[in-house]
């Protein structure tokens, strides 16, 4: 029968049990406190943070993951297609899975959670190895949002492609406009030529040759010349009308920048779309709701008027369309004009309660010869040619908000001093 252990050994295993029992809460304590330090690290960067396994679990995000894609809930354990991209399966092409196969750092451009406000992120991809085996465990997912970043790009390439078409469209107007100076000049001399009967040239013309010149009048009506005529010539002026507006693109406005006050100046469009003939035919724009609403002691905006109220005027075509297009009870369509003291920028906005339009219309709204009208009603030139006279004559911004069904906003804002204000 073994030897009962002394006093003195029972004690002396009851401190090493108790050194043993602070050495464990210690190192306990110590991992509690890298937890905290880590998971402090992950929530002070404001990028979007994931650590996953092998087969696309989460094990670890950042509180960004869970604001950019409204993840409420614990996300640790699920599979990150299934969080991030409303999916049943990986992504294909997927960086993350190709990461985990090749071992390598992986980077992508993808679009973020329909829904989100986030629409574009860019997507670094890393082999998370087991430091002893080297064996690949997981990976590290770090998510930047780039939807700034897209938009700007977008607006410098839409810019860089409108200043090219610019100068297309000037070299296309020249060559176009001599021979159409030809074409109107010659349907000129053909209409007095053709029906004008007291015309002495064409009375001893007609006597020459022994026909009535009454009946050779009644010979070109049987055959409606005269009104082929009209029409060519109605053509020969649209033409014209184009040609004007693609030379617009190239040239500076001949206007001499002045003084203009912001309230007068929508007033003045506004009263010539009332009258305008070719509103009245196709919208009738008396019959549109006009909401005014014009802050009081508004500063007087250096500007070229008369090529902003081009801008305008057309703004409000648009919308007249827009309206009546939608069939609603009560077509509507509000001018908005306010200041930013602070920037020094007049901002004035032009909504209708139209049919809108969608991101792809949103998006081509101002190239050159796109339209939505039918043929015939549109040049598609029109918001070109505005979108230079703000941008390049005047240094200001316009931009354009719209849904389908929940109509459309046109926002230009303009330097107060003028386009050599701009930058200051």
């Amino acid at each position: 029968m073994p030897a009962k252990p002394s006093h003195k050994h029972y004690k002396t295993l009851t401190t090493s049990d108790q050194q043993l029992a602070i050495e464990a809460r210690r190192t306990f304590e110590s991992l509690q406190k890298n937890d905290t330090f880590i998971n402090a690290v992950f929530e002070s960067i404001q990028d979007g943070i994931s650590v996953l396994d092998t087969e696309l679990r989460i094990v670890h995000t950042n509180g960004v993951m869970k604001e950019w894609y409204n993840q409420n809930l614990p996300l640790e354990g699920k599979h990150c297609y299934k969080c991030y991209h409303n999916s049943d399966s990986p992504c294909s092409p997927c960086p993350t899975l190709d990461c985990l196969k090749s071992g390598k750092a992986e980077h992508q451009i993808v679009p973020g959670l329909p829904g989100s406000s986030v629409e574009w992120v860019e997507l670094h991809s890393f082999p998370m190895k087991d430091p002893q085996s080297g064996e690949i465990i997981g990976v590290v997912e770090f998510v930047r949002d780039i939807t700034a970043r897209r938009r700007n790009q977008e607006i410098i390439l839409q810019s860089e492609k409108m200043m090219s078409v610019g100068g297309l469209a000037a070299g296309m107007a020249h060559e176009i406009n001599n021979p159409l100076a030809g074409i109107s000049q010659n349907i000129d001399v053909l209409v007095r030529r053709l029906t004008d009967m007291n015309l002495p040239a064409n009375i001893a013309a007609a006597e020459s040759i022994g026909i009535p010149l009454e009946s050779i009048r009644a010979f070109m009506e049987r055959r409606e010349i005269p009104h082929m005529l009209a029409s060519i010539k109605e053509s020969s002026v649209r033409i014209s009308d184009i040609v004007s507006n693609m030379l617009s693109f190239a040239r500076k406005a001949d206007d001499m920048s002045a003084p203009c006050h912001p309230g007068e100046l929508v007033d003045e469009v506004l009263e010539l779309a009332r009258t305008d003939y070719n509103l009245k035919q196709n919208y009738d724009f008396k019959n549109v709701t006009v909401q005014r609403n014009i802050d009081q002691n508004l500063p007087v905006v250096i500007c070229q008027k008369s090529k902003i109220q081009q801008v305008l005027l057309n703004l409000l075509m648009n919308a007249a369309h827009a309206v009546f297009a939608s069939n609603c009870d009560t077509p509507t369509i509000s001018v908005r004009v306010s200041v930013f003291e602070a920037l020094g920028q007049l901002q004035i906005e032009i909504e209708d309660n139209g049919i809108g339009m969608d991101a792809d219309v949103r998006d081509r709204i101002f190239e050159p010869f796109f339209t939505t009208k039918a043929p015939g009603i549109g040049t598609g030139l029109g918001l070109s040619v505005s979108y230079f006279i703000i941008t390049e004559d005047h240094k200001g911004t316009i931009d354009v908000f719209s849904a389908p069904g929940k109509g459309t906003t046109f926002r230009i804002r303009l330097p107060l001093n003028g386009p050599s204000g701009a930058d200051r």
